[in-house]
């Protein structure tokens, strides 16, 4: 393996990185634990005195927005950090580059296996946030993994048994929340996602009801139709759709209950459009 330079984001970067996993908590009565000062340090491995000044310059940058809100376990109020519009496009940015990075992982034997940061992420790390796996390679991008993967590695300690349906139902969603974070759902996600499946013994049918839950979201973050037009572009990016591409947008196309039509007039427009 030629030497790679160590993989590293910024102050800024982790926290923007760290804040986007909890996009979704800004309208919630109880805030995570995790979107406090504390919460941030823990999450991104930087020191509790840094991180007043790392907030306070992406609050005039206008990356994230402040307020007060309860937090379980507190008595009183404590100020949380939220990601402002362009604070989610900055944050998705970052992923978005950070996720095609080259990395390896080093099981047992001697040999390192290469793959890409996300793939390493959904395979191994799915409880933990991206900055924190980011953590764990050294200087020459390597994940060294002590043991052959066990699902209930996926499980933080305080789960219950990886033999509970209700629990991993709680790491399917996550990886395939995860998976759809961008709108695109590729082949390769789909091959891991399918892996997971089979390893945990997830039915199709709970499968569809998680996934339809996901790309059902009113909140505007996720629409049916963009989801379907991102996975096409996607797979027509190379000039070509290959049949394993086909078979995900007709699974896309079903999943979602995109009528024939519809999905004739989305082509149309997406070759229409370049």
């Amino acid at each position: 393996m030629a030497a790679a330079d160590r993989l590293n984001l910024t102050a800024d970067e982790r926290v923007l990185l760290h804040l986007l996993q909890f996009a979704d908590s800004e309208d919630h009565f109880e805030m995570p634990s995790d979107i406090t000062q504390k919460g941030i340090s823990l999450g991104i491995g930087i020191h509790r005195k840094h991180i007043p000044r790392t907030i306070k310059a992406l609050l005039s940058k206008g990356f994230v927005n402040e307020r007060m809100g309860h937090v379980k376990g507190h008595s009183q109020r404590v100020r949380g950090y939220f990601l402002t519009r362009e604070g989610l496009e900055r944050g998705n940015s970052i992923w978005e580059h950070l996720k095609r990075e080259t990395v390896y992982v080093k099981g047992e034997g001697e040999n390192l296996e290469e793959t890409t940061f996300d793939q390493l992420y959904f395979t191994h790390q799915i409880y933990q946030s991206p900055v924190q796996v980011l953590l764990q390679l050294d200087e020459n991008r390597v994940f060294y993994e002590e043991r052959e993967m066990d699902p209930a590695d996926l499980l933080p300690v305080s789960k219950p048994s990886v033999t509970d349906k209700e629990a991993k139902l709680e790491i399917y969603k996550a990886a395939l929340t995860q998976a759809w974070k961008d709108h695109i759902l590729t082949v390769d996600e789909l091959g891991i996602l399918e892996e997971l499946r089979r390893v945990m013994g997830i039915s199709e049918k709970d499968h569809k009801t998680i996934e339809s839950d996901i790309t059902s979201k009113k909140d505007g973050k996720i629409s049916t139709k963009d989801v379907f037009v991102d996975s096409l572009r996607e797979a027509l990016a190379d000039g070509k759709i290959t049949p394993d591409e086909m078979a995900l947008l007709d699974r896309l196309q079903e999943s979602m209950g995109i009528t024939p039509e519809e999905r004739r007039q989305i082509e149309e427009e997406v070759l229409r459009k370049g």
